[in-house]
């Protein structure tokens, strides 16, 4: 997974911030660590946010299945992975997730009941003039794993 824009309406130090990040520059110190793994570096100054910004990726795929409310924030977030482009946003309690050029959807939220995975609409969002989809028809499109780790050099 290459992460290429999160935007973060309201979460710690971040108010309304849009992050792009740039991989048309050649880092030799990046290659010499990651070679050519699908890896996102975030490089910055101490109190610069880094943290900040890995728990908001963290949190956003911890909880796209089940509890979306727990997500701290509306945000925008753009990778890719496997030569696709997903985008997945948080607007107003609703989560919609894009697939390369396709139209957005509702991303339903899961819930278990008498042990099957139920996905249904909230009461807000039945008047939402969307396609749904659910967490098990966008997996493939996830990373399967998202490690987080900080460093200093």
């Amino acid at each position: 997974m290459r992460v290429l824009e999160l935007y973060i309406e309201k979460y710690k130090k971040f108010a309304e911030q849009n992050i792009r990040f740039n991989y048309h520059e050649y880092n030799e110190l990046i290659e010499s660590i990651y070679n050519d793994l699908n890896v996102t570096a975030i490089i910055g100054s101490n109190g610069s946010g880094k943290t900040t910004i890995l728990s908001m990726i963290t949190n956003i795929f911890r909880y796209l299945q089940r509890n979306q409310c727990e997500i701290p924030s509306d945000f925008k977030l753009v990778y890719e992975i496997n030569s696709n482009i997903i985008c997945i946003e948080k607007e107003n309690g609703n989560v919609f997730v894009k697939i390369n050029r396709d139209e957005k959807k509702l991303l339903l939220e899961m819930s278990r009941v008498k042990g099957k995975n139920i996905y249904s609409r909230y009461y807000y969002q039945t008047d939402l003039e969307i396609e749904d989809i659910t967490y098990e028809e966008i997996k493939e499109f996830l990373p399967g794993k998202v490690i987080v780790s900080g460093f200093d050099k």
